[in-house]
């Protein structure tokens, strides 16, 4: 799942278990967490705010 934006207002009515939120200039990006494995996310900011966000999440199939 990729990030969604939301208004800080939203975020008590997700209903998501397992996430990460980040906070920039009053704006809530979510990405809700796979039940099990490996989440990676880049985080790029300037001047105090969050201006990119990389999901470097590798998927794998087990065989």
């Amino acid at each position: 799942m990729d990030f969604t934006r939301m208004e800080l207002e939203d975020l008590k009515l997700t209903e998501i278990k397992n996430g990460i939120i980040v906070l920039t200039n009053g704006i809530a990006m979510l990405k809700e967490l796979p039940d099990y494995g490996k989440s990676t996310v880049e985080v790029l900011t300037h001047e105090g705010k969050v201006t990119y966000i990389e999901d470097l999440t590798k998927k794998k199939i087990k065989i």
